[in-house]
């Protein structure tokens, strides 16, 4: 047994039938370690028996931005996959989605940035024979940063391609408080079916995250 197994499956569940899922705990409350099984192998062997489709299951830690801005969201998104997928697709799309990045990092305008990114999703989603799901953990600060622009850019990449692409999210509070909303915005609205608190621990899942710390320096 792992450490919020049961929470595990019901966010793999969920995007294995192309829904959007968001996790919202307190700091250190184990949303990190939650986040990155989504991408692990079992998550992925899980993932294709629930989806009848392979998947790429991306994590992205949003504190590898350089900086709290659109572009460089952007960014670390696009380096996330490329370091996911770059021994799993074809070269010509490996290239372009390099141009994409390089593009993106380079970028003096939103306009630049943002379009390279719609690019490069819009690629992977149409060259890819596996669904792609994003996983954007600590995204607390990037989503309160992010201009109306961005999320509608967000939310109209998904309703493209909303058969190939899901996101999941991980913040310390939901996202409509995060942005002080009375009510969901069009990117919120995402997730709304599809929310979760992190639970307490059960006793197996506590001795079993015990036992995999390393406390021999501990007295």
């Amino acid at each position: 047994i792992t450490p919020f197994s049961s929470l595990t499956e019901t966010a793999l569940t969920e995007l294995a039938a192309g829904h959007c899922v968001s996790i919202a705990g307190l700091s250190n409350s184990g949303k990190s370690n939650l986040m990155r099984s989504l991408a692990d192998q079992n998550a992925k062997k899980f993932y294709l028996s629930e989806a009848g489709r392979d998947g790429f299951l991306i994590y992205i830690d949003c504190n590898r931005a350089v900086a709290i801005s659109s572009q460089a969201f952007y960014e670390v998104v696009l380096r996330s996959t490329l370091e996911r997928v770059s021994d799993e697709v074809p070269d010509a799309l490996l290239i372009n989605l390099r141009g994409y990045h390089q593009t993106i990092t380079e970028a003096d305008t939103s306009f630049t940035a943002s379009l390279s990114f719609n690019l490069a999703l819009s690629e992977l989603c149409e060259e890819l024979d596996k669904n792609l799901c994003l996983l954007f953990d600590e995204f607390d600060e990037i989503y309160t940063a992010l201009d109306n622009r961005g999320l509608l850019n967000l939310r109209a990449i998904r309703d493209r391609f909303r058969d190939r692409l899901a996101y999941a999210t991980a913040t310390r509070r939901s996202l409509p408080e995060l942005r002080g909303d009375a009510i969901e915005d069009e990117f919120a609205e995402l997730f709304s079916r599809f929310s979760y608190n992190m639970p307490l621990l059960s006793n197996a899942e506590s001795h079993a995250l015990f036992a995999g710390l390393n406390l021999s320096g501990l007295k």
